[in-house]
């Protein structure tokens, strides 16, 4: 879950597209601005590859991100060299784990895989935002843009509370630990083992 990558300027429509490629089961190339945790933006170019298995269960989605802030289409080499290996299929024996899935692509959408021209041709599509839909009014993205900062806060007191709640479980593990070594030493010495002075 990359939502607390979001922020103000965060684009509703790619988010939108996000949730409807995830949905369909299909590959996703989409630009987004997302944040880091000292609150600077970058644009984010994600791919996703969503991978089912030989029983067609949809298990899991593999996600590649690409800083493309400075200059993408000077690195844009390695990463369309690269999205094509992604594995789309997993082979598996036994029967299925889950409800099976087909993809479900839109009219004119390539499928998964693809060879690295087609790769290449969607991650440029991605960059120059073609292929998102829906055009947003001031006030839709006003009211975005608020549920966005929302859900970004949110996001960063449930971390503060996650950190909070492991450094507590690590104290008192270490409590328990203690004790448990106290309890195991020998009467009349020290807590490395040497013989208490009298």
């Amino acid at each position: 879950n990359c939502r607390f990558l979001q922020g103000p300027r965060t684009e509703p429509a790619a988010v939108a597209h996000i949730q409807d490629t995830l949905r369909r089961g299909v590959d996703c190339f989409v630009r987004i601005t997302n944040y880091r945790k000292d609150g600077s933006s970058f644009i984010n170019l994600l791919s996703l590859r969503p991978v089912h298995d030989s029983n067609g269960v949809y298990r899991f989605c593999i996600g590649v991100q690409f800083d493309a802030t400075v200059s993408p289409r000077n690195r844009m080499d390695r990463l369309t060299a690269l999205l094509p290996l992604l594995p789309n299929h997993l082979r598996v024996s036994g029967p299925p784990v889950g409800p099976s899935h087909a993809k479900q692509l839109k009219q004119g959408e390539p499928a998964s895989g693809g060879d690295i021209e087609s790769v290449k041709a969607q991650l440029e599509a991605a960059l120059d935002r073609r292929g998102l839909k829906g055009a947003w009014t001031q006030d839709q993205l006003t009211g975005a843009n608020a549920e966005f900062a929302d859900n970004h806060a949110e996001m960063r007191r449930m971390l503060a509370r996650q950190r909070a709640s492991y450094a507590e479980s690590a104290d008192e593990y270490e409590a328990e630990l203690r004790l448990s070594l106290a309890s195991r030493r020998p009467a009349g010495t020290s807590s490395i083992g040497s013989p208490c002075p009298p």
